[in-house]
């Protein structure tokens, strides 16, 4: 979300960018590329989004895919974790607190 608000270029279809990602046991270099905007389905109805993914070599690690909503302060709104097994598990917004 921070990097949305700070860094809105990074998003934009085609850019990519290199973010630390803590493990349990180290830190490695993630790949990511943005995929553009979209629209998502959500708990809320349909979102306009920024997709963004990890560059992979081969599917021998891990995919992931983000989908920020730049209308809500770069808030993600869908997650999917793909592992090497092919293995996904995905978390969509289904609500958002109101005061």
């Amino acid at each position: 979300m921070l990097l949305g608000q700070a860094r809105p270029e990074w998003f934009r279809p085609g850019a990519r960018t290199v973010m630390q990602m803590a493990g349990r046991d180290d830190l490695a270099s993630y790949r990511f590329r943005s995929a553009g905007r979209e629209t998502t389905q959500t708990g809320l109805g349909p979102m306009e989004a920024v997709r963004i993914e990890r560059v992979t070599d081969k599917g021998s690690d891990a995919r992931i895919e983000v989908w920020l909503v730049p209308s809500l302060a770069w808030l993600p709104v869908r997650l999917r974790f793909t592992d090497r097994y092919g293995r996904v598990t995905e978390s969509v917004l289904e609500s958002v607190p109101t005061s």
